[in-house]
This record gives C-alpha cells, sequence and structure tokens, in this order.
C-alpha cells in the first residue's frame, strides 16, 4: 500500500508541474501579429506593420514607373491585429511579390509573342526589347564567352506585341521572361530567340622547327650529332561564331609571324672509319666469340661467331636502313644493313626477324632472335661487317 501511494504522489507532482511549464511555454511563444490586407484582400501577416507599409509604397512606386499608372486613393491598406503563434517574417521582396500577386488593378499590358509562342504579358514594347537583350547576356555568360572580344550581336526572332487590358498582377517580371526563353529554347532545334555573337580574338601559337639533314665529313659513318632546334611564334587572329552560346565555327583570319622557328639540324657522318681503325660498331649480341674471322676448315670464314641462346636479342651495330631480310641454306635467316659509305652488317642464323627491307634503324634496336637456321652447329649469331662488298674482320672494330 505505501508503493502504491507513492506512485499516486509522483504522478501528481509531475501533473503539478509539467501542465502549468506547458502552458507558460505556450504563452510565451504567443505574440501579436498583424494581418495585413489591400482594399479588403488579405496580403499576408507579418510582424511589422512598418516594413509592410513600406513594401506597398515600393510597390506603388514600381508601377507607376513600369506602366505610367498611378494606384488610387482607393486602394488602401490595412491591418487586423491577432495572437497567436510566432509567425514566418516575410523579407520585403517577399511582401512586394504578394502585394502585387493580389493589386486588384487593371492596366494596359502586352501580350508578348515569339513565333506564334504566347511568352507572358509584359509593360511595353520598350521592355519586350530589354528582354531579348537580356536573353542575348544571358547566352553570352552561357557560352563564357569575353565580351571584349565581342564584335557583333545579332538577334533574331519574330515578335509580337498585342495590347490588352489584364490585371497588374499577370504582369510578368523580365527576369522571369527570360528564364522562360531560354529554358523554351533549350535544346531546340528551330529556337524562338537566335542569338548570334561573332568574337575576334589574337592567340600566340608554337611553330614546330623543321629538321635538316646535313652530312658532316668531320663525323664517322654511323656517328651523328643534333643541334635542337627552337620553336617559332605565330600570332593568329581568329573569328568565332557562336549561336545562343554554343560556338559552331572559328576561321582563321591572320596569321602573323613573330619569330621564325631555328631548324633542327642532325649531322651525319660520312667520314670512312674503316682506314682509320677506329671501333665503331657495337656488339649486336651478348654472349662470347665462339668462332673468330678467317680460315676454318679449309674455307674461309667471312665473319665471326657469338655464341647464344636461341631467342636472345640480336641489336643493330650501327645506324642504317634494313637492305634485305632473306633466308638461304648457309646463313638461314638473314638480315642486311646498309650503313652508307659501301659499309654493310649481316645477322645470320636468325629464329625470327623482326624488320622489314627499307626500314630505318638506330644503333642497339633490336632488329631480330637469335636462333640455329641455316648450316649451324649450335644457336649463335653469325656476324658479319663488309666493305664495298667484301667482307673484313670485324674484331677490330667492335667496341
Amino acid at each position: 500500500m505505501g508503493s502504491r501511494r507513492i506512485k499516486l504522489f509522483l504522478i501528481k507532482a509531475i501533473i503539478l508541474l509539467v501542465v502549468p511549464a506547458v502552458i507558460y511555454i505556450n504563452v510565451l511563444n504567443k505574440v501579436d501579429y498583424y494581418c495585413f490586407y489591400e482594399n479588403g484582400v488579405y496580403i499576408a501577416c507579418v510582424n511589422d506593420r512598418e516594413e509592410a507599409k513600406e513594401a506597398f509604397n515600393q510597390v506603388k512606386g514600381d508601377v507607376n514607373k513600369r506602366f505610367g499608372t498611378t494606384i488610387e486613393e482607393s486602394n488602401n491598406i490595412s491591418f487586423k491585429k491577432s495572437s497567436g503563434n510566432v509567425v514566418s517574417e516575410y523579407t520585403l521582396n517577399e511582401l512586394k511579390e504578394n502585394i502585387v500577386k493580389n493589386l486588384k488593378l487593371n492596366i494596359t499590358a502586352f501580350r508578348f509573342v515569339l513565333g506564334k509562342r504566347y511568352i507572358g504579358y509584359i509593360a511595353n514594347k520598350e521592355e519586350g526589347k530589354q528582354i531579348l537583350e537580356k536573353v542575348a547576356d544571358r547566352y553570352i555568360d552561357i557560352g563564357k564567352i569575353d565580351k571584349s572580344d565581342i564584335v557583333s550581336i545579332s538577334i533574331d526572332t519574330n515578335s509580337e506585341y498585342i495590347e490588352e487590358k489584364t490585371s497588374v498582377s499577370n504582369v510578368l517580371p523580365t527576369d522571369e521572361v527570360v528564364n522562360k526563353i531560354i529554358e523554351t529554347d533549350k535544346d531546340s532545334e528551330e529556337p524562338l530567340v537566335k542569338v548570334e555573337v561573332k568574337t575576334k580574338d589574337k592567340n600566340m601559337i608554337d611553330v614546330e622547327p623543321s629538321t635538316i639533314i646535313n652530312s658532316s665529313e668531320d663525323l664517322f659513318i654511323g656517328e651523328s650529332k643534333v643541334d635542337k632546334g627552337i620553336n617559332g611564334k605565330n600570332e593568329v587572329e581568329e573569328e568565332s561564331t557562336y549561336i545562343n552560346g554554343k560556338k559552331i565555327n572559328t576561321e582563321k583570319i591572320s596569321e602573323k609571324v613573330v619569330m621564325k622557328p631555328i631548324d633542327t639540324v642532325i649531322h651525319t657522318g660520312i667520314k670512312n672509319p674503316i682506314p682509320s681503325g677506329v671501333a665503331f660498331l657495337s656488339k649486336p649480341s651478348r654472349g662470347s666469340i665462339s668462332s673468330n674471322f678467317g680460315a676454318r676448315w679449309g674455307e674461309v670464314h667471312h665473319g665471326i661467331d657469338i655464341a647464344s641462346n636461341v631467342g636472345d636479342p640480336i641489336g643493330a651495330a650501327l645506324d642504317g636502313m634494313v637492305k634485305e631480310t632473306s633466308y638461304n641454306n648457309v646463313y638461314g635467316n638473314m638480315i642486311v644493313v646498309d650503313h652508307g659509305g659501301g659499309i654493310e652488317t649481316i645477322y645470320g642464323h636468325c629464329s625470327k626477324v623482326l624488320v622489314k627491307p627499307g626500314q630505318k634503324i638506330k644503333r642497339g634496336d633490336i632488329i631480330g632472335k637469335v636462333g640455329t637456321t641455316g648450316r649451324s652447329t649450335g644457336p649463335h649469331l653469325h656476324f658479319e661487317l663488309r666493305v664495298n662488298g667484301t667482307a673484313i674482320n670485324p674484331n677490330k672494330y667492335i667496341k
């Protein structure tokens, strides 16, 4: 029984404390506010009567300026005081919009028609011209066009202005008309308004240098030296055309040389290294020499054999051009490279040939794979050096 009495006591205490607190909080949230009327028509409920009056006075000024019409004295405003929960505060612009929407005032306006499509009511024809100019400005912004580059703007549209009597609340703000035109013409193949913008701008472009091949007697065959060129600079003037913010065409009007490019010159050696005994060849394959140049088994061995594994890479011993790729019973798959000046190198017994006749190659380029094709006792590369068709010992010319 004691426990039950305690529970009843606690419940009564909660009721006595909480209920008055809720009532007190609700009273705090009850404030005086004013319901705003214009000629008896409800506009909004506001907390500040002076702000509402200011909004109404501004609307009167706007209507007079836009339509040349003065709101009559009968268009009075009134307030009714009330109490209740705190209402959301209106901004000055929101109050003005509500006043215009409920303003009972007939004016002379113009039905704005573009290409037989009704867009909305506007105040006058001059306002229609301003709207089209704003549309053009919007497309300039959409296309991110630099205004300093613009040389012409043309607006093509079939517009019509139909004078009518209507309520001032039916006349759209100019920005709303602009947005409606832009949205209507979005992705349209035949837009109601076609804004053509032409621009001219100048850009500097790089001009790549030409490459000149120069024969040099100061360099041995297979050697080369490059004097790298320098890019030139040209000033190019271009005219671009935009339709409704989209670039549709760019034409070059003029191009002026600002700085001429300096050509790249490749000096290629023509000096014969053979008489000088210069080591000018790279070793074409890894591995040791298993057979030298000269007499062998009662015959003359016209090159050297470099023992390698099947599939090992064969590198070009010197810059040149592939003269021949063929097969015969002695050399098997073979590659002949012409280095100029009557100098040739031959690569025999290849398992694979990776180049074609006429192909230009550089020292070290992989041109084939070691093999055992042709007359061969094991995997190796047969390497020859020929001068004017005669095989000579390549050993003294390999670096």
